[in-house]
Protein backbone atom coordinates (compact mmCIF):
# COMPACT_ATOMS: atom_id res chain seq x y z
CA UNK A 1 0.00 0.00 0.00
CA UNK A 2 1.28 3.36 -0.64
CA UNK A 3 2.03 5.75 1.78
CA UNK A 4 -0.27 8.65 1.80
CA UNK A 5 1.07 11.53 0.40
CA UNK A 6 1.31 14.92 3.05
CA UNK A 7 -0.44 17.56 2.15
CA UNK A 8 0.53 21.19 1.84
CA UNK A 9 -0.93 22.01 5.06
CA UNK A 10 0.24 18.65 6.50
CA UNK A 11 4.02 20.35 5.53
CA UNK A 12 3.43 23.69 7.38
CA UNK A 13 2.11 21.82 10.53
CA UNK A 14 5.27 19.81 10.44
CA UNK A 15 7.74 22.52 9.74
CA UNK A 16 5.84 24.77 12.99
CA UNK A 17 6.16 22.13 15.12
CA UNK A 18 10.21 21.74 14.58
CA UNK A 19 10.37 25.47 14.98
CA UNK A 20 8.29 25.42 17.95
CA UNK A 21 10.50 23.00 19.33
CA UNK A 22 14.12 24.67 18.30
CA UNK A 23 12.78 27.93 19.99
CA UNK A 24 12.41 25.68 23.43
CA UNK A 25 15.59 24.58 23.15
CA UNK A 26 17.07 27.49 22.47
CA UNK A 27 15.59 29.00 25.39
CA UNK A 28 16.12 26.74 27.59
CA UNK A 29 20.16 26.52 26.73
CA UNK A 30 20.13 30.17 26.91
CA UNK A 31 18.48 29.76 30.86
CA UNK A 32 21.43 26.99 31.30
CA UNK A 33 24.27 29.59 30.82
CA UNK A 34 22.36 32.11 32.85
CA UNK A 35 22.34 29.75 35.64
CA UNK A 36 25.76 28.76 35.31
CA UNK A 37 27.00 32.13 35.41
CA UNK A 38 24.77 32.92 38.27
CA UNK A 39 25.87 29.93 40.58
CA UNK A 40 29.61 30.86 39.18
CA UNK A 41 28.95 34.27 40.51
CA UNK A 42 27.64 33.39 44.03
CA UNK A 43 30.03 31.16 44.51
CA UNK A 44 32.47 33.81 43.84
CA UNK A 45 34.49 32.53 41.25
CA UNK A 46 33.58 35.06 39.03
CA UNK A 47 33.01 38.63 40.24
CA UNK A 48 30.34 40.93 39.85
CA UNK A 49 31.79 42.78 36.99
CA UNK A 50 32.54 39.49 35.23
CA UNK A 51 28.79 38.27 35.40
CA UNK A 52 27.44 41.07 34.55
CA UNK A 53 29.96 41.15 31.16
CA UNK A 54 28.62 37.34 30.71
CA UNK A 55 24.72 38.40 30.03
CA UNK A 56 25.62 41.09 28.11
CA UNK A 57 27.80 38.90 25.79
CA UNK A 58 24.93 36.13 25.55
CA UNK A 59 22.13 39.70 25.54
CA UNK A 60 20.11 37.27 27.77
CA UNK A 61 16.85 39.68 27.73
CA UNK A 62 16.92 40.60 23.97
CA UNK A 63 17.42 37.15 22.97
CA UNK A 64 14.86 35.86 25.74
CA UNK A 65 11.94 38.31 24.35
CA UNK A 66 12.90 37.10 20.82
CA UNK A 67 12.40 33.49 21.84
CA UNK A 68 9.34 34.42 23.50
CA UNK A 69 7.78 35.59 20.41
CA UNK A 70 8.85 32.78 18.28
CA UNK A 71 7.07 30.55 20.38
CA UNK A 72 4.19 32.73 20.75
CA UNK A 73 3.83 32.73 16.93
CA UNK A 74 4.32 29.30 16.60
CA UNK A 75 2.16 28.03 19.06
CA UNK A 76 -0.72 30.56 17.41
CA UNK A 77 -0.10 29.75 14.15
CA UNK A 78 -0.45 25.20 15.24
CA UNK A 79 -3.43 25.77 17.11
CA UNK A 80 -5.55 28.72 16.01
CA UNK A 81 -9.20 28.12 17.86
CA UNK A 82 -10.89 27.53 14.27
CA UNK A 83 -12.53 24.70 15.46
CA UNK A 84 -13.62 25.65 18.80
CA UNK A 85 -14.72 28.62 17.64
CA UNK A 86 -16.97 26.86 15.05
CA UNK A 87 -17.80 24.47 18.00
CA UNK A 88 -18.60 27.22 20.53
CA UNK A 89 -21.02 28.66 17.90
CA UNK A 90 -23.32 26.07 17.67
CA UNK A 91 -23.48 25.14 21.11
CA UNK A 92 -24.87 28.69 21.66
CA UNK A 93 -27.65 28.07 19.20
CA UNK A 94 -28.21 24.41 21.12
CA UNK A 95 -28.69 26.52 24.11
CA UNK A 96 -31.06 29.43 22.28
CA UNK A 97 -33.22 26.33 20.77
CA UNK A 98 -33.67 25.01 24.26
CA UNK A 99 -34.84 28.44 25.22
CA UNK A 100 -37.79 28.52 23.44
CA UNK A 101 -39.08 25.37 24.37
CA UNK A 102 -38.10 25.58 28.33
CA UNK A 103 -39.79 29.03 28.54
CA UNK A 104 -37.79 32.15 30.62
CA UNK A 105 -40.97 33.84 31.85
CA UNK A 106 -40.27 36.02 29.08
CA UNK A 107 -43.06 35.22 26.92
CA UNK A 108 -42.65 32.98 24.08
CA UNK A 109 -40.02 33.00 20.98
CA UNK A 110 -37.82 35.48 23.57
CA UNK A 111 -34.17 33.91 23.75
CA UNK A 112 -32.81 34.90 26.92
CA UNK A 113 -29.43 34.77 28.27
CA UNK A 114 -26.67 34.92 31.10
CA UNK A 115 -23.20 35.38 31.93
CA UNK A 116 -21.49 33.38 35.07
CA UNK A 117 -18.31 35.52 36.38
CA UNK A 118 -15.81 33.45 38.56
CA UNK A 119 -13.03 34.80 40.80
CA UNK A 120 -9.25 34.23 39.72
CA UNK A 121 -6.46 34.71 41.76
CA UNK A 122 -2.62 33.25 42.11
CA UNK A 123 0.36 33.23 45.01
CA UNK A 124 3.19 34.72 43.78
CA UNK A 125 5.88 32.71 46.50
CA UNK A 126 8.68 35.15 47.82
CA UNK A 127 12.41 33.73 47.09
CA UNK A 128 15.58 35.47 47.50
CA UNK A 129 18.75 33.50 48.29
CA UNK A 130 22.55 35.62 49.25
CA UNK A 131 25.96 34.64 49.13
CA UNK A 132 29.73 35.02 50.58
CA UNK A 133 32.56 36.53 48.35
CA UNK A 134 35.49 34.17 48.62
CA UNK A 135 36.92 36.51 51.06
CA UNK A 136 34.48 36.91 53.02
CA UNK A 137 33.18 33.12 53.07
CA UNK A 138 37.58 32.60 54.01
CA UNK A 139 37.22 34.78 57.31
CA UNK A 140 37.66 38.18 58.54
CA UNK A 141 41.64 38.60 59.51
CA UNK A 142 42.98 41.47 60.94
CA UNK A 143 46.22 42.74 59.77
CA UNK A 144 49.13 41.72 57.63
CA UNK A 145 51.21 40.51 60.59
CA UNK A 146 50.32 40.06 64.71
CA UNK A 147 49.09 42.98 66.01
CA UNK A 148 50.30 45.05 68.97
CA UNK A 149 48.63 45.21 72.04
CA UNK A 150 47.22 49.26 72.67
CA UNK A 151 46.65 49.88 69.10
CA UNK A 152 43.10 51.14 67.22
CA UNK A 153 41.26 50.42 63.56
CA UNK A 154 43.53 47.56 63.09
CA UNK A 155 41.94 47.14 59.54
CA UNK A 156 40.79 43.74 58.49
CA UNK A 157 43.13 42.20 55.78
CA UNK A 158 40.59 42.25 52.88
CA UNK A 159 39.48 45.63 53.47
CA UNK A 160 41.10 47.36 50.37
CA UNK A 161 41.96 43.78 48.63
CA UNK A 162 40.04 44.16 45.95
CA UNK A 163 40.80 45.92 42.10
CA UNK A 164 41.42 49.76 43.33
CA UNK A 165 41.56 49.73 46.72
CA UNK A 166 37.98 48.33 46.94
CA UNK A 167 36.65 45.81 49.52
CA UNK A 168 37.09 42.03 48.75
CA UNK A 169 34.34 41.39 51.55
CA UNK A 170 30.49 41.32 50.30
CA UNK A 171 27.41 39.63 50.01
CA UNK A 172 25.64 39.14 47.06
CA UNK A 173 21.80 38.80 46.41
CA UNK A 174 20.55 36.45 43.30
CA UNK A 175 19.72 37.98 40.63
CA UNK A 176 16.84 35.27 40.79
CA UNK A 177 15.61 36.58 43.76
CA UNK A 178 11.93 38.54 43.32
CA UNK A 179 11.73 41.00 46.68
CA UNK A 180 14.34 43.37 48.36
CA UNK A 181 16.30 42.30 51.08
CA UNK A 182 17.87 44.15 54.18
CA UNK A 183 20.95 42.93 55.37
CA UNK A 184 21.57 42.46 59.16
CA UNK A 185 25.21 41.49 60.99
CA UNK A 186 25.93 40.52 64.88
CA UNK A 187 29.04 38.50 66.55
CA UNK A 188 28.41 34.85 68.78
CA UNK A 189 30.53 35.94 71.30
CA UNK A 190 33.93 37.44 72.16
CA UNK A 191 37.20 37.11 70.52
CA UNK A 192 38.57 34.14 72.86
CA UNK A 193 41.97 32.14 72.28
CA UNK A 194 43.03 28.75 73.49
CA UNK A 195 43.62 29.09 77.38
CA UNK A 196 40.52 31.98 77.69
CA UNK A 197 41.28 35.43 77.35
CA UNK A 198 39.05 37.56 75.60
CA UNK A 199 38.72 40.58 73.56
CA UNK A 200 35.34 42.01 74.03
CA UNK A 201 33.28 41.83 70.61
CA UNK A 202 32.98 45.54 71.06
CA UNK A 203 36.38 46.27 69.85
CA UNK A 204 35.42 45.01 66.44
CA UNK A 205 33.31 47.48 64.48
CA UNK A 206 32.39 47.77 60.55
CA UNK A 207 30.93 49.64 58.15
CA UNK A 208 28.99 49.21 54.92
CA UNK A 209 27.13 50.03 51.59
CA UNK A 210 25.69 48.54 48.24
CA UNK A 211 28.90 50.49 46.02
CA UNK A 212 32.46 50.39 47.12
CA UNK A 213 35.93 52.66 46.12
CA UNK A 214 38.44 53.29 47.78
CA UNK A 215 36.41 55.12 50.38
CA UNK A 216 33.22 53.66 50.12
CA UNK A 217 32.07 51.57 52.66
CA UNK A 218 33.77 54.63 54.62
CA UNK A 219 36.52 53.99 57.24
CA UNK A 220 36.20 53.21 61.06
CA UNK A 221 35.18 56.70 61.87
CA UNK A 222 31.59 56.16 60.30
CA UNK A 223 31.55 52.49 61.45
CA UNK A 224 29.30 50.90 64.06
CA UNK A 225 30.25 48.57 67.08
CA UNK A 226 29.70 44.95 66.60
CA UNK A 227 27.23 43.66 69.27
CA UNK A 228 25.58 39.55 70.05
CA UNK A 229 21.75 40.87 68.48
CA UNK A 230 21.43 41.42 64.88
CA UNK A 231 22.05 45.15 63.42
CA UNK A 232 20.83 46.19 60.31
CA UNK A 233 23.44 47.52 57.49
CA UNK A 234 22.59 48.22 53.79
CA UNK A 235 19.01 48.18 53.17
CA UNK A 236 16.64 48.08 50.35
CA UNK A 237 18.64 46.07 47.65
CA UNK A 238 17.62 45.00 45.00
CA UNK A 239 18.19 41.97 43.27
CA UNK A 240 21.50 40.88 42.08
CA UNK A 241 22.70 44.00 44.29
CA UNK A 242 25.57 43.62 46.64
CA UNK A 243 26.69 44.77 50.10
CA UNK A 244 30.14 45.45 50.87
CA UNK A 245 32.06 45.52 54.28
CA UNK A 246 35.11 46.58 56.19
CA UNK A 247 35.57 45.85 59.43
CA UNK A 248 38.47 47.17 62.12
CA UNK A 249 39.50 46.12 65.67
CA UNK A 250 40.92 47.80 68.42
CA UNK A 251 43.59 45.67 70.65
CA UNK A 252 43.18 46.56 74.38
CA UNK A 253 46.41 47.71 76.09
CA UNK A 254 45.85 44.53 78.64
CA UNK A 255 45.74 41.99 75.77
CA UNK A 256 48.16 39.06 76.54
CA UNK A 257 49.41 37.36 73.46
CA UNK A 258 47.62 34.45 71.75
CA UNK A 259 45.10 33.12 68.43
CA UNK A 260 41.63 34.77 69.03
CA UNK A 261 38.63 34.63 67.05
CA UNK A 262 34.78 34.51 67.24
CA UNK A 263 32.23 34.34 64.72
CA UNK A 264 30.68 37.10 62.61
CA UNK A 265 26.77 36.01 61.20
CA UNK A 266 25.15 37.31 58.34
CA UNK A 267 21.56 37.40 57.96
CA UNK A 268 19.26 38.60 55.10
CA UNK A 269 15.70 39.52 55.94
CA UNK A 270 12.39 41.14 53.24
CA UNK A 271 12.84 44.77 53.29
CA UNK A 272 10.88 46.32 56.33
CA UNK A 273 11.07 43.23 58.34
CA UNK A 274 13.09 42.92 61.98
CA UNK A 275 16.28 41.21 62.01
Amino acid sequence: MRNKRLTSQDKKKSLLEKRLERAYTKKAELARRLDKAEKAYLEGRISKVQYVKHTKHYAYKRRKEAYDNKISKYYSELYKPKTFTKQLIALLLVVGMLGLFVGSGLGPGVISGYVVGTKSEAVIQQYFAVGLSNKLADGITFGETPLLFNTTDNAARDNYGGANNTTALYMVTSPNSNIHIDFCMKGNADLTNSVGDKIGMGNITWSNANTTSSTVPPGPGGSTLLTSTFVKGTANLRPGDSNYFRFWLDVPDDTPPGLYNNTIEFKGVKTGQSC
